[in-house]
């Protein structure tokens, strides 16, 4: 009885099942939604579109994550926040996100609870990766992906140009990988900031 317009994560799950997610679902609300593919039936939801004080505001998810501990971190654009529910609901930790340019569409795209305990964050409309201290919430990294001197241009396909970042992940080193969305690339950073690699869009053959 659920249509996923737009899925945006797939993750597994110890027991086989998988949990997905997805921005709109039904004629608006972003939901969190647990699967048994045995079965294919929804065996335990949770909607950010009315949940937790979310009612009458345009929310967004692009990013969730199950935890170790049996949560579920869920990235909520429009709320610009992270929480940590249980299977019931109930919120045991919010960090507050901090954005420039506030938009539920683009406040979050990828977002992942590393091995340190701390957030790591694409904001896709601020054009910055942010990692954020997993209790405390106070920024403790941050990377603006640059321009490398081309002007803005607009869309989604190889013709646009800009910074919208919409991955990141923290590799065992220390440095960050961030796939730069409509810049085409991906950047492995240093933790000062410092670009040590980067593939483009036409260092790979036939794309």
């Amino acid at each position: 009885g659920i249509t996923l317009a737009w899925v945006t994560t797939l993750e597994g799950l110890p027991n086989g099942h998988y949990v997905i997610g997805n921005c709109h679902a039904g004629p608006k609300n972003p939901l969190v939604i647990e699967i048994d593919p045995k079965t294919k039936k929804v065996v335990w939801s949770y909607d950010s579109g009315t949940a937790n004080g979310n009612s009458g505001k345009r929310i967004e998810v692009h990013a969730f994550q199950p935890l170790a501990n049996g949560r579920i971190m869920i990235a909520e654009s429009g709320a610009r926040r992270i929480i940590e529910i249980d299977r019931e609901g109930k919120i045991h930790h919010t960090v507050k996100l901090q954005v420039k340019k506030p938009h539920p569409h683009r406040d979050t795209r990828l977002v992942r609870k590393i091995s340190s305990g701390n957030y790591l964050v694409c904001h896709e409309g601020d054009g910055a990766v942010r990692e954020y201290d997993g209790k405390s919430g106070k920024v403790v990294w941050e990377f603006e992906v640059p321009l490398f001197g081309k002007p803005r241009r607009g869309g989604h396909g190889p013709e646009a140009w800009g910074n919208q970042c919409f991955g990141a992940g923290r590799l065992k080193n220390g440095n960050t990988l961030i796939a730069t969305g409509n810049g085409h690339s991906v950047l492995e950073v240093t933790p000062a900031g410092k670009i040590v690699w980067k593939l483009e869009q036409k260092d790979l053959p036939g794309i």
